[in-house]
């Protein structure tokens, strides 16, 4: 199942399909290329169904790689299910009259059903549930989020509830919440202001910079968070770990966030992704997400607190003289357009950056393009299958605690590292060195600064945790664990 969202992304789908059909696409950037490895692999695979839940507009299929429903009538059983909101887009996909089902809201009898099997048997107030449920208009999200909301609530709360909800409701707009019901949104704001605490609620929003409908990773969100200052009352990763867990599990009974099938993973809903952007502008938390606005103007940068953009959007356009980002915390480019970066990119536009995300592209002129003030304020650096090159320039990042080079080609790990004396955090899961392989003096020199280290190293997929409390002995340990990981993994 790939979820295709209101600003569809061809590449984002095609890497979606392709991993689920255990396709690789081999690193090909141009989307005709995929589209027809995509293509051939599924005009040769039989009883092969693909879900493309929440189309908004009509998707070239082509384009993406697979094949037209009347090309696959007879020659291979590749079958297509498709959800929208609007019955128009499946006709214009190409979906017969006979083969739309159309689901209804829920009326009064199955809405107070599903409400009481969420909240359980309180012996509620009926006259109050009515009402709150007359405002769901049917719709399953509202009335699940409502439930959540009442669940843990003695009934004397409920009516409190259900005043603060009118009035949350009459001051809603449309323009704020965009296709959001009113009450939906409503009931995800009053959700959103009990989350226990601030540190809590960004984490929570962390969740809405993640590319739409993909499975996010509760250690990713954690690893950011960690950049941006939210663990502060945690004295190691594993204890950040445990806490990042808590609050998701807390925000999962609550419907904020949704299980994933993939273990320590979660996913957002769509309408309580775009609630969340617009109640974190509302707290002074602004994002750009997904892709640039018709118009970039230097009013609305300046308010820009995190920037997450996604393959088929061009980051060239952030390189403006005349554009200012000094309140950006955050910057995440996963597969952008062009696919190398500029050597201007971050030059005294965003000195107060603090987490900075690049994936999938070619960064040997990044040493260029960071400037002083972003040295000295730079915690988390993730730089996930890159061509990297030379990566000295990495030891002038002196505040640098988190660094990952998951997946990316470097020439060495260069004795500049040694300099990076706030350095917790290494992740080498599949970083291919060039040359002179896992330097043991590098990480003993890493390792001697610090109370705690975490290495992050894997083989055949297995990845190890490594927490070093300092010792001289441990680093002996260490260091020879991790030689001989970098043997195999390089043998491999």
């Amino acid at each position: 199942m790939v979820e295709i969202s209101e600003t569809p992304n061809t590449e984002r789908i095609q890497d979606q399909i392709a991993e689920q059909l255990q396709v690789s696409l081999g690193g090909e950037h141009s989307v005709g290329h995929r589209a027809d490895r995509l293509y051939n692999r599924l005009t040769q695979t039989n009883k092969t169904l693909i879900i493309l839940d929440n189309i908004w507009e009509k998707l070239d299929l082509r384009k993406v790689g697979i094949p037209q429903p009347q090309e696959n009538q007879q020659e291979f059983c590749c079958k297509l299910l498709l959800t929208s909101r609007e019955k128009n887009v499946c006709e214009i996909m190409g979906a017969s009259v006979a083969n739309i089902m159309e689901m209804h809201t829920l009326d009064d009898k199955e809405a107070r059903q599903l409400f009481r099997a969420r909240v359980g048997d309180k012996g509620q107030d009926e006259n109050i549930e009515k009402r709150m449920l007359k405002k769901c208009g049917g719709l399953p999200l509202s009335i699940v989020a409502l439930a959540d909301l009442l669940r843990d609530q003695e009934l004397s709360m409920w009516e409190e509830y259900a005043i603060d909800l009118q009035k949350q409701f009459s001051t809603s707009h449309g323009a704020i919440v965009g296709d959001v019901n009113r009450l939906t949104y409503s009931i995800l704001e009053t959700s959103y202001k009990h989350i226990q605490s601030e540190d809590q609620r960004k984490f929570f929003m962390l969740a809405s910079l993640f590319p739409f409908g993909s499975s996010i990773p509760v250690d990713d969100m954690m690893r950011y968070g960690i950049g941006l200052g939210l663990f502060q009352h945690v004295n190691n990763l594993t204890e950040a770990m445990k806490q990042a867990k808590k609050w998701a599990d807390t925000l999962k009974s609550s419907s904020l966030l949704l299980e994933d099938e993939r273990e320590g993973h979660v996913k957002i809903h769509d309408v309580v992704r775009a609630s969340t952007i617009s109640l974190a502008e509302k707290g002074g938390d602004v994002f750009m997400v997904e892709a640039f606005p018709r118009w970039m103007k230097n009013t609305t940068c300046q308010k820009y607190t995190a920037i997450s953009l996604m393959a088929g959007n061009d980051h060239s356009r952030l390189i403006s003289s005349e554009l200012n980002f000094d309140k950006l915390r955050m910057l995440i480019l996963n597969g952008t357009q062009p696919r190398v970066i500029d050597d201007t990119l971050f030059q005294s536009k965003m000195m107060n950056l603090e987490v900075l995300v690049i994936k999938g592209i070619r960064c040997e002129c990044l040493p260029e393009s960071i400037d002083q003030n972003l040295k000295s304020c730079l915690t988390t650096l993730h730089l996930v299958n890159c061509d990297l090159g030379d990566i000295g320039w990495i030891g002038e990042l002196a505040s640098l605690f988190d660094l990952s080079l998951s997946g990316s080609i470097v020439k060495e790990l260069p004795k500049a590292m040694r300099k990076l004396c706030r350095l917790c955090v290494l992740d080498l899961r599949g970083c291919k060195i060039s040359t002179g392989g896992i330097r043991a003096k590098v990480l003993l020199a890493c390792l001697n600064w610090k109370d705690f280290m975490h290495l992050m190293l894997s083989k055949s997929g297995l990845v190890a945790y490594i927490k070093v409390k300092l010792r001289k002995e441990v680093c002996l340990w260490i260091i020879v664990l991790v030689m001989y990981i970098s043997m195999q993994v390089l043998m491999s």
